[in-house]
């Protein structure tokens, strides 16, 4: 049936933006954020679209990366509502574009990291906690070995 199979991909992407959305909301719950009211993408202009850059979701991110310290890779997997079993390399991110329109971003290396390893996974199942280590104490190390 050519009509069921021509309507599967809009469900299909309803399906995935719904999804998308839902574990971005619960990652942005945890730390106090939630998603803004959608806002538009683009406009018409003289029948030619006039695309706008989303500020209230760009503002948004923006607070839960400095509240988070989410890593680059990670980020983009949320973002793209990926998880670690189910890796989907964007066949839009092209290592040359990237190299050459953000040669002066400070972290372009792990961005290009992105872009080159399609295979790689990042696990965003909690936001990053700085990893705190302590000093081992030499005298309990000694107590307890002899």
């Amino acid at each position: 049936n050519t009509a069921t199979s021509r309507s599967a991909p809009p469900r299909q992407a309803a399906w995935a933006t719904q999804h998308r959305n839902s574990h971005l909301q619960t990652a942005l719950s945890r730390v106090g954020l939630s998603l803004p009211p959608p806002h538009p993408i683009h406009s018409r202009s003289h029948d030619a679209p006039v695309y706008h850059i989303d500020r209230p979701l760009q503002v948004t991110t923006s607070r839960f990366v400095r509240l988070t310290r989410i890593s680059l890779p990670q980020l983009v997997e949320l973002i793209r509502g990926q998880t670690a079993i189910d890796y989907r390399p964007n066949k839009h991110i092209h290592p040359y574009i990237l190299s050459r329109m953000c040669s002066t971003y400070e972290h372009l290396p792990p961005l290009l990291d992105i872009a080159y390893v399609p295979h790689a996974t990042f696990s965003i199942h909690s936001p990053h906690q700085p990893h705190v280590s302590h000093p081992t104490s030499q005298c309990s190390t000694q107590r307890h070995t002899s």
